[in-house]
């Protein structure tokens, strides 16, 4: 293979590389949803961690205390992941295919349909866990004129992703495009701002009306509230960046943070389900952090004055539940 000229080396820097990269992430990514390396058992901190964000422990931990439509949309969730994987391995490997073949592989970007439709994927699965955490507020609230607006949003991000997927498919790449683009990553970190606040400011306002044991529970939610929401916040911030702000040679690179947003979403739905365990046995501990290494927690019986709310109806999903 001859050496590369300047203008190839960009293609190949800012255009191919970033894909190569992203499909990695997206890759590992879908390792630490489905399953555990063994090393992580050496490490209790990190165990804990991946333990939190895996669909194999969500199905052993709630199997058999979630309902019909929590377990159902856990499993969709798993397949709409799995289903990007393969498209990001598809990608690998024409990639590889086209290895000396420079321009076949840039063509490839604007014909072939697991590239223009890459961003359609991404936002399919970002809205469905938009939507979770939304019914989540809404169910927390009882409030349906705070979680439409938000809500609204969402399907506004959804279908920029639309328009700028036809605009890709039909050769269309200008500064509309990039707009529609900007459109839709703007939305998406916004809101996730917006939603997280809301939540973390109902949870907060609820300690006035639950036990006051109870009170460090909910401090403990409204932290992984915003712990859970920060990575694909982020994320979105950051595509919304290079693709508004840098120009378009570089602006490429938002390719790497494109195939990360959907797991990171996925990531954050399955640690905000999973982290009800380890709350658990650190409120029946005291409140005070306690284990996190996911014991049975003994059933206890609190009494509770009649202006007091109960627990299970801060959470649709019974995630505030005690056992």
């Amino acid at each position: 293979m001859s050496p590369l000229s300047g203008e190839e080396y960009e293609q190949v820097a800012y255009g191919l590389g970033p894909w190569l990269v992203g499909m990695a992430l997206d890759w590992f990514f879908l390792g630490i949803l489905t399953t555990q390396v063994s090393v992580f058992a050496k490490y209790p901190v990190q165990s804990i961690y991946f333990r939190r964000i895996q669909f194999s422990n969500y199905y052993s931990w709630y199997g058999r205390k979630d309902g019909v439509g929590m377990k159902i949309a856990v499993g969709v969730l798993a397949l709409l992941t799995t289903l990007k994987s393969i498209q990001a391995s598809i990608v690998w490997i024409q990639q590889i295919n086209y290895f000396t073949d420079i321009q076949g592989a840039l063509a490839l970007h604007e014909t072939a349909w697991y590239h223009t439709g890459n961003i359609i994927m991404e936002a399919s699965i970002s809205f469905y866990v938009q939507c979770y955490f939304s019914y989540r507020l809404y169910a927390l609230s009882k409030m349906w004129w705070i979680a439409a607006p938000i809500m609204v949003l969402y399907v506004l991000g959804l279908a920029s992703a639309i328009v700028v997927t036809y605009y890709i498919a039909s050769f269309i790449i200008d500064k509309q495009t990039e707009h529609w683009i900007s459109v839709h990553y703007a939305s998406a970190f916004v809101t996730d701002l917006l939603l997280s606040s809301a939540t973390a400011w109902f949870l907060l306002t609820n300690r006035k009306h639950v036990l006051p044991q109870t009170a460090s529970l909910l401090n403990a939610l409204a932290r992984l509230t915003f712990q859970t929401a920060a990575l694909p916040a982020i994320c979105a911030m950051i595509n919304f960046i290079f693709v508004y702000t840098i120009g378009r040679t570089f602006n490429n690179v938002v390719s790497v943070f494109i195939q990360a947003l959907p797991k990171l979403y996925a990531i954050s739905m399955m640690w905000t389900l999973n982290a009800r365990r380890a709350i658990r046995v650190a409120f029946a501990s005291g409140g005070s952090g306690g284990s996190s290494t996911g014991e049975a927690v003994p059933r206890s019986i609190e009494r509770t004055r009649r202006d007091e709310i109960p627990l299970s109806n801060l959470n649709p999903d019974s995630d505030l539940e005690m056992e």
